[in-house]
């Protein structure tokens, strides 16, 4: 169990020695700023053309009318929420596919370039949205399998089989959630290094996994850990600041939050290297 101490003590010393590999994380901000502010001004149109007392009425009268009317106001701002809401999910996959960069150079020891990481990363934002959107197509026919085969049972088996059916159900959604949060996580270095996608990829990260599933189920939990007590230091920081800058503190929080997934996808291609190195595979 040595090597968890090892991974995050490594993800910790790479950014308190090198704090500039976070700005990566914050591209996210600004199409998350601007959803916002989209969402605001909608809200704030539709506040400011229809009063509470209008719209009641309009429901009681013709509630279609008010459908109409509504959507006329709002179909513009959620054509452009849509659209930023897409670019958010574009950014998240180049995110992750860019610290599988990252890491790649701190397990080597050797030296972080963010702009070429960008550079790699970026030709595997498809590959990574394919193997996901894959991931939860596999999950979701496994639930409409168990399904098929459960409700003949339960309508044969009655009340008696629906209470043994909750129970294995249970164990199979526990055993089906460990295996997709560790599949998609070790995914996201096999598609931005191995440079595979899709069902090879999901294979791949199995492959890594198959013999390790405890010991990398106990490094996420260990992340979660770290991540929780971070989160309430950070807490803790934002509130005495706010004694002393006000509304600044907000921002002060924000910029010490972007540090957290930055060491969740460092630990977690750390953690593909280690699998890669526990079945004697060089690593690309």
């Amino acid at each position: 169990m040595g090597y968890l101490e090892d991974i995050t003590k490594k993800a910790y010393s790479a950014i308190k020695e090198n704090p500039y590999i976070a700005l990566p994380a914050t591209l996210i901000w600004i199409p998350s700023a601007l959803l916002g502010i989209v969402l605001f001004l909608g809200t704030k149109n539709i506040i400011e053309t229809n009063t509470l007392i209008s719209i009641i009425e309009s429901l009681k009268s013709d509630p279609t009318m008010l459908f109409y009317s509504l959507w006329a106001i709002a179909k513009d701002y959620l054509i452009y929420s849509l659209a930023i809401l897409f670019a958010i999910i574009i950014l998240h996959y180049y995110i992750k596919a860019t610290y599988s960069v990252i890491a790649k150079a701190i397990h080597q020891n050797k030296p972080v370039s963010i702009f070429e990481a960008l550079l790699e990363s970026k030709k595997r934002i498809v590959a990574l949205m394919i193997t996901d959107a894959l991931l939860i197509l596999i999950a979701f026919m496994a639930v409409i399998a168990v399904l098929v085969i459960e409700i003949p049972i339960c309508i044969f088996l009655g009340p008696i089989g629906i209470i043994l059916l909750l129970f294995v159900d249970f164990f199979l959604f526990f055993a089906g959630l460990v295996y997709l949060v560790l599949l998609s996580i070790i995914s996201i270095s096999v598609v931005v290094l191995d440079k595979k996608s899709g069902l090879d990829a999901i294979k791949e990260s199995y492959r890594l996994i198959k013999y390790e599933k405890l010991d990398s189920w106990l490094l996420i939990i260990l992340v979660f850990i770290i991540s929780s007590i971070y989160i309430f230091l950070v807490s803790a920081v934002v509130e005495i600041f706010s004694l002393l800058i006000g509304p600044y503190a907000v921002l002060v929080g924000t910029i010490l939050h972007v540090f957290l997934p930055v060491f969740g996808y460092i630990c977690y291609t750390l953690l593909y290297f280690h699998l890669k190195e526990k079945i004697k595979e060089p690593a690309h």
